[in-house]
């Protein structure tokens, strides 16, 4: 017995101009997608911020996050 799939593609840049470098999930059918900036990477030594979103694939819906106002030392970092 064979099965037969229909699968739809997913274009997931949202309109950047590359794909999400990081995609994390689901949780509760949310991806969270990351965008770094620069070549270092998300956890490059940059200081600027990447840009996070998320995205519910059964309803299509996206939204970016905005910055958060809180002051967080950088990745790896003791608190």
């Amino acid at each position: 017995m064979q099965l037969k799939y229909d699968f739809q593609l997913v274009n997931l840049t949202f309109g950047f101009h590359r794909k999400a470098d990081l995609v994390l999930g689901p949780c509760d059918g949310i991806f969270c997608l990351v965008w770094s900036i620069g070549k270092d990477g998300i956890y490059g030594s940059t200081k600027e911020v990447p840009t996070i979103a998320l995205w519910n694939p059964a309803t299509r819906a996206f939204c970016i996050l905005p910055m958060s106002i809180f002051d967080l030392p950088p990745y790896g970092q003791a608190h």
